[in-house]
């Protein structure tokens, strides 16, 4: 994971090529930042949050991010954003 001040095409594309090897499957919702990469070498699958099969394929993420956002509150009371980078390495 990385902390990001704005999801757009520049930061998604950068955190790719950071991340993510070249020809993996990326699984994303409806957002105009990620269409771009499947030109850039990855198996890009879009999965609309309203479509039936949202549940089975990204329930997870939504999980693994809800349950980062309770252990911040629980753990740290809040964090300040210039902070949360070092959560995520």
């Amino acid at each position: 994971m990385k902390a990001v001040n704005r999801v757009i095409k520049e930061t998604a594309l950068e955190f790719a090529n950071q991340a993510i090897s070249k020809g993996c499957a990326v699984i994303t919702d409806g957002l105009t930042a990620y269409p771009q990469l499947k030109s850039q070498g990855y198996t890009h699958e879009r999965v609309l949050s309203s479509s039936p099969e949202a549940e089975e394929k990204i329930h997870w993420v939504h999980a693994l991010i809800s349950n980062a956002k309770a252990f911040m509150v629980g753990t740290f009371h809040g964090l300040d954003k210039s902070h949360l980078q070092v959560l995520f390495r």
